[in-house]
């Protein structure tokens, strides 16, 4: 019998309204309108129903095995005993549509609308139900392992005692889902979206939501142990009160999250965010949190305790009476944080940068401060005790009556601070910078400003007990109403001092070689200054680039000696301060002008200025001067590597130096070079000689 054409099989069935006896095995029906036909166990393998109209149709133990059903439309059709498998159901409307003793085996759902769709006790293992819509659909005790529901819909959706090992729910988003009876463990979460779900009444033992996304989702303490987070996205989420130790949150998002109250002892949060999150009461004792994000969380009275907070961000954070102890937070960004009343017990924070935090009234005990920047913080009532202070930054500090004892703040920054009524005993501050800070009534005794910056300070009624400011640059400061007892000035330099106001003269000490050339190549610094062009130069730079310059000119003066030999212990090698700069002028362009001076050891001319030139100038030939900018980016090693060896060569050839002798020459000249050209005051190096 001839296969019927769609055309025969649409007036046949218009005829009698029935498909039974017919042939439709393979026949195109693509399209045509079969809405109300009887197609009850009908042969229609391999047929092509692709966009066919088949809403109320009947096609109970019907065999569509292998058939096109595509973008078809069954929506209330009764498909009771019919067998689908293999058949492509892709893009389908099946909505409502009971799947009672149906096959699906092998059957391609893939973005079909199966809202309020039923699948009582059915295999659907490895199934495709990618992108489907599932909303309000129920699965009763169906084998939904391996399926693939990936992007697919679930709200309002019911899965009773459904097993779902292996399926794939990446990309799946879970809606008021109810799963009754179903487990979630042995299942990869990861892609799959949780919207607000409450979780609080399943057993999540060793389920794995590691990428999963969970916000706004409920918990419960009995559910949660063992389960696997890491990488998932918790924004919202509430932990409040529960035990989470030893639990995985790597990477996890806790934007906004409520976690107060909660046991995050041996918790992992390396590189977690958790800004803007409620952390208030929680306990973060043994807590890895590496890299963490705590952006503006609340951490009031909070136990941090052997934390590892290296690399991390508590910008803005509130860490109100909050306990930390032996914790490191190396490298932190801790900007704007409020540490009021916290306990800072054996902590690290070296190098790490509070700039504007609060921290009155919190205690830091037997702390590694070194090379903090405290800038613009609030220090009033502070407690700072058996700290590593060295080196930091405390700008425009307010540092109101803090009570500091046997601190060694050596190298430090108190530039504009405000230290009204301190009280400092027994603190090294030598090589630190006060300039324009505010002393006012304060109490120094026993206190180290050996080459200091003590510029514009105000020392109005200030007690200054035993203070040595040997070397220190002193200069344009208020001292009026102080009280002065046991000061050392020695090397301090007489013409800045007169500068000073309510400042009775101290007799000049002798003077002495060392002192005379403190201020690099036997030039006082009042007289250096006075030949400067730029009223703007730091003063810092101005030492560093002299220090430099000098240590530079006595390695290259030792080299040539080195050369000579024996010699130099009949005829020794003139010193330092015989080294004369006419002028040295810092703004745009660093020139130094000096004076040639060569001296003759044993019959050799030693003009070691013309070879620090030299030195200087083979440097700069490769690569030029942004080698040693500050700002400059990383530079090529070999090419680095090259210049150095060019200044290496040079130095044995001007002077016969041997290896060791050149390599320390070119240490200094890499040194010389950076302190000048990496100041932000100078943008060139000029030579002239008077």
């Amino acid at each position: 019998m001839a296969q019927l054409t769609k055309a025969e099989v649409v007036a046949e069935i218009n005829t009698r309204k029935s498909a039974s006896g017919l042939d439709l095995r393979g026949v195109d029906l693509s399209g045509a309108d079969f809405e109300g036909a009887n197609f009850e166990s009908a042969d229609m393998r391999g047929a092509n129903l692709s966009g066919s109209g088949l809403k109320g149709a009947n096609l109970f133990g019907a065999n569509l095995e292998g058939a096109n059903l595509s973008r078809a439309v069954l929506f209330d059709a009764n498909i009771e005993l019919a067998n689908f498998q293999g058949a492509n159901l892709a893009g389908a409307d099946l909505r409502r549509l009971s799947f009672t003793s149906t096959n699906l085996a092998g059957a391609d759902l893939t973005g079909a609308n199966l809202f309020r769709a039923r699948f009582p006790e059915l295999d659907l293992h490895g199934g495709q139900f990618a992108r489907a819509n599932l909303g309000g659909a129920v699965f009763l005790s169906c084998s939904l392992q391996h399926v693939n529901f990936q992007g697919a819909q679930f709200v309002n959706t019911i899965l009773k005692r459904c097993t779902l090992d292996g399926a794939d729910f990446r990309d799946t988003v879970f809606r008021n889902t109810r799963f009754e009876g179903t487990g979630l463990s042995g299942v990869d979460w990861c892609g799959a979206c949780f919207v607000d779900f409450d979780f609080s009444a399943l057993d999540l033992a060793d389920v794995n939501f590691c990428g999963a996304r969970l916000e706004g989702a409920r918990f419960s303490q009995e559910g949660i142990a063992g389960v696997k987070f890491a990488g998932a996205i918790l924004a919202r989420v509430s932990f409040e009160g529960l035990n989470l130790a030893r639990i995985d949150f790597r990477k996890c998002d806790f934007t906004r999250a409520n976690l107060a109250g909660a046991n995050l002892r041996g918790a992992d949060l390396s590189e977690a965010d958790c800004s803007s999150a409620n952390l208030s009461q929680a306990d973060l004792t043994g807590a890895t949190a590496r890299g963490a994000r705590f952006r503006a969380a609340v951490c009031r009275g909070s136990r941090i305790v052997e934390v590892d907070l290296t690399g991390s961000d508590l910008s803005q954070a509130n860490l109100f009476k909050a306990v930390i102890q032996r914790s490191s937070l190396k490298s932190a960004a801790v900007k704007e944080v409020n540490l009021r009343g916290a306990q800072v017990d054996e902590c690290s924070l070296r190098g790490a940068d509070l700039e504007g935090a609060d921290v009155s009234g919190a205690q830091f005990k037997r702390c590694d401060l070194e090379g903090a920047k405290l800038n613009r913080t609030v220090v009033i009532g502070t407690t700072i005790a058996e700290c590593a202070v060295k080196e930091t930054a405390w700008q425009r500090a307010l540092l109101k009556e803090i009570k500091w004892q046997d601190l060694d703040l050596a190298g430090s920054d108190f530039y504009r601070a405000n230290m009204m009524e301190a009280q400092l005993a027994r603190v090294r501050l030598a090589g630190a910078t006060l300039d324009l800070a505010d002393l006012r009534g304060a109490v120094l005794e026993d206190c180290d400003l050996r080459d200091g910056q003590v510029v514009g300070v105000r020392f109005e009624n200030t007690q200054l007990t035993r203070v040595n400011f040997q070397g220190a640059l002193v200069r344009e400061s208020d001292f009026t109403g102080a009280a002065i007892v046991d000061a050392q000035w020695e090397g301090v330099d007489r013409d800045e001092l007169s500068s000073c106001t309510g400042l009775t003269m101290p007799d000049r000490p002798a003077e002495h070689p060392s002192a005379a050339v403190a201020a690099g190549g036997g030039l006082r610094r009042a007289e250096l200054r006075a030949r400067m062009q730029c009223d703007r130069v730091c003063s810092t730079d101005l030492e560093r680039i002299l220090t430099e310059f000098r240590g530079l000119y006595e390695k290259v003066a030792a080299a040539i000696a080195e050369r000579c030999g024996r010699a130099v212990q009949d005829e020794p090698l003139p010193p330092a301060c015989g080294l004369e700069i006419a002028s040295l002028q810092l703004e745009r362009t660093l020139e130094i002008v000096w004076r040639g001076v060569v001296w003759e050891l044993s019959g050799q001319p030693l003009d070691a200025l013309a070879i620090v030139r030299d030195l200087c100038d083979a440097a700069l030939a490769r690569g030029g001067e942004q080698r040693f900018k500050d700002a400059a980016p990383d530079e090529d090693a070999l090419a680095a590597e090259l210049a150095r060896r060019d200044v290496a060569a040079r130095a044995k050839e001007l002077m016969s130096a041997s290896a060791g002798t050149a390599d320390a020459v070119v240490q200094a000249v890499w040194s010389f070079l950076g302190a000048a050209l990496g100041s932000p005051h100078v943008h060139g190096l000029q030579w002239q000689k008077a």
